[in-house]
């Protein structure tokens, strides 16, 4: 068995065994592109492989650019801070609340700066684990930037000035980033910026998409600027392409993790434009290889 970084988060790896002289890549969830936090994945994993298995969560879509993304992030940050608000930064505890803030660290915001929630455990574990960062020393730098809050006291108090929260859960389902939430909501100086993927039916994908918050203990609109950026660490469209035209002709690809139309739709690309044998497996299939 061999590992490659797979670029996804902190420690994300894929996986190539060798069964009867065949070479099986599993790449789990992957992103070639590099990030504050982390190295993109390593492409040479597709390089000498027979069988792929591979996600395709993003086949119909490409990512902005990620700088052009964090300078829209960042710009719309001081639009509400200069104007007395606060950002909340609802984000994953593993992986994009630690980007987050390295990208805050990066630009310099001079604004307070405070993580919270399982983000704070998450924090402590991956800095003991430099080694799978792009930047180590830039991520204590980031970290110690940012204030870790310790109570409920604390929480309390940082909301009397301008600053920038970032807390779990990503999508609003849960932990500290409800009650925060609750509180900024009613505010129309305040902003809630996501910066990750929002499943359907879930709080944040019902702020999007209608501007009603719903908690268990609170409901009503969102007076706040509501902002969505792109933040994710999957490949978009054109990496996949890029991996896939680095496998050796006669590989076989086996598409995992994509919603049934797109799936379908790049699997017969890829059989056309790249001349590759393409699977797009039902749940339960079996594949005879």
């Amino acid at each position: 068995m061999k590992t490659y970084e797979a670029g996804h988060i902190p420690g994300s790896t894929m996986f190539t065994l060798e069964v009867e002289g065949k070479k099986i890549l599993y790449t789990g969830d992957f992103n070639l592109e590099d990030s504050c936090l982390l190295r993109g994945g390593e492409i040479s994993a597709f390089e000498k492989a027979d069988i792929i298995i591979m996600e395709a969560t993003y086949a119909s879509f490409n990512h902005p650019s990620r700088e052009e993304n964090e300078k829209r992030f960042i710009e719309s940050l001081y639009e509400v801070l200069d104007n007395g608000g606060i950002v909340l930064v609802p984000a994953f505890a593993v992986g994009r609340a630690q980007e987050i803030l390295c990208v805050l660290y990066k630009y310099g915001v001079e604004y307070p700066i405070y993580y919270d929630g399982m983000a704070r455990v998450a924090a402590e574990i991956i800095g003991e684990h430099g080694e799978y960062l792009r930047d180590p020393e830039m991520y204590k730098e980031a970290m110690g930037r940012a204030s870790k809050i310790r109570n409920a006291k604390m929480r309390k108090k940082i909301l009397k000035k301008p600053c920038i929260i970032v807390s779990p859960a990503g999508m609003l389902k849960g932990g500290a980033a409800v009650s925060y939430m609750e509180r900024i909501m009613e505010d129309p100086r305040n902003g809630v910026f996501f910066v990750s993927y929002q499943v359907p039916d879930t709080p944040g994908r019902k702020v999007l998409e209608t501007g009603i918050f719903e908690s268990p203990s609170k409901s009503g609109k969102v007076n706040a600027r509501v902002e969505w950026f792109d933040f994710s660490s999957h490949c978009g469209r054109n990496d996949l392409l890029e991996a896939i035209s680095r496998t050796p002709k006669s590989s076989l690809i086996l598409l995992v993790h994509s919603e049934e139309k797109q799936g379908e739709e790049f699997a017969e690309f890829v059989r056309n434009k790249l001349n590759r044998e393409v699977v797009f497996p039902a749940n339960g299939e079996e594949i005879k290889i």
